[in-house]
């Protein structure tokens, strides 16, 4: 939670001098940013979200065994990313691009 503020702190007041068409949706962002961390419920699933893995993990671990705590934990994680990262790169290749980008691949030193 410390990092997220730390973020909010930072981040905030560059976001409202947002001077482009996107400028009233980074402020209605902002503004529902902190209309829920005063939410008790979301501070609570944010400081207590280790618990709920943990928590996962045992029940999975106990009523079914092994396989199941692998299946339910490990493969589900690891599938979760892959689609995330499949839908980023295709968002990429075959999206709309806002402008001429500064860097090309061929260009990047390292």
């Amino acid at each position: 939670m410390a990092n997220r503020r730390m973020w909010l702190k930072i981040n905030l007041p560059k976001m409202a001098k947002v001077r482009t068409s996107n400028a009233t949706l980074c402020i209605a962002l902002v503004r529902k940013l902190q209309h829920l961390q005063k939410q008790a419920y979301y501070r609570f699933l944010e400081k207590t979200y280790y618990l709920h893995l943990v928590g996962l993990a045992l029940l999975l671990y106990t009523v079914e065994g092994l396989s199941h705590l692998i299946w339910g934990m490990d493969v589900r994680t690891t599938l979760g990313y892959h689609f995330t990262f499949v839908v980023n790169s295709m968002c990429h290749t075959w999206g709309e691009s806002h402008g001429k980008p500064t860097t090309y691949p061929g260009k990047i030193g390292w």
